[in-house]
């Protein structure tokens, strides 16, 4: 029984955390094409994505495992706002987010 109560508070303290981050705008949109997936049989929690968004610019995300995200498919990503720093990752074009929310697939004809 305590269990469920903690699950319960940790469940609308996420709620009110995601509706609070929406509420406030505080978080980044990006539309852009899986090209490549990388890592996701590897042990580890993170896998590696390689994306090319509407600009051309093709950019590398770690996310989650649990997120199934398949090649050649369109998504919008959800991202916490984070401050850009330019150095070896702006180079190598590698966005590492501190805060992944999560992506929803962009059907045809919204394209």
């Amino acid at each position: 029984m305590i269990l469920t109560w903690i699950l319960a508070v940790f469940s609308f303290y996420q709620i009110f955390k995601f509706l609070k981050i929406g509420k406030t705008g505080e978080y980044e949109i990006m539309e852009a094409q899986v090209l490549a997936v990388k890592g996701k049989h590897y042990p580890g929690r993170m896998y590696q994505i390689v994306v090319q968004d509407k600009d051309g610019s093709r950019i590398r995300i770690r996310i989650q495992k649990e997120k199934n995200l398949m090649v050649g498919k369109t998504y919008r990503f959800y991202f916490g706002k984070v401050e850009r720093v330019e150095g070896k990752a702006a180079k190598i074009g590698e966005l590492m987010y501190e805060v992944f929310y999560g992506a929803e697939e962009i059907p045809q004809e919204e394209r």
